[in-house]
């Protein structure tokens, strides 16, 4: 079966980041590069992943870059702002909706690609 995007209706928490604001160019931008961004805040700060240090760190990367990116990538901007019009009128994609679900709230830069926990359970002695 096709899955199919719906519009969302405006007041849904499905078109909200999780502090209940619209999302921007720069939240696509960060998904969209989110492995690169982890790489340069590592490779120019020297700080590995984690740590309260390497989040301040990491936000300052991504204003960093997507300033760079709006001043060299006009063009590729708009393509941006198109998908974070999608975002905000149906939703992210799943990867970015898992993320809010998967990671520290504070953080959302869990490591690609996130494995789910294995959950066995228990019922009249028998394993499901």
């Amino acid at each position: 079966m096709e899955d199919v995007e719906e519009e969302a209706p405006p007041d849904s928490t499905n078109v909200k980041r999780i502090f209940g604001k619209p999302y921007t160019a720069r939240d696509v931008f960060r998904a969209k590069n989110e492995q690169y961004i982890k790489m340069k805040t590592m490779e120019k700060y020297g700080v590995e992943p984690g740590g309260n240090l390497f989040v301040g760190r990491y936000q300052q990367m991504i204003t960093e870059l997507f300033n760079q990116f709006k001043e060299d990538e006009p063009d590729e901007l708009k393509e941006v702002e198109k998908e974070v019009e999608i975002w905000n009128r149906r939703k992210p994609p799943k990867e970015e909706q898992q993320k809010y679900v998967l990671c520290p709230p504070s953080t959302h830069i869990c490591p690609l690609p996130v494995e789910l926990p294995v959950v066995q359970y228990k019922l009249n002695d028998l394993f499901f």
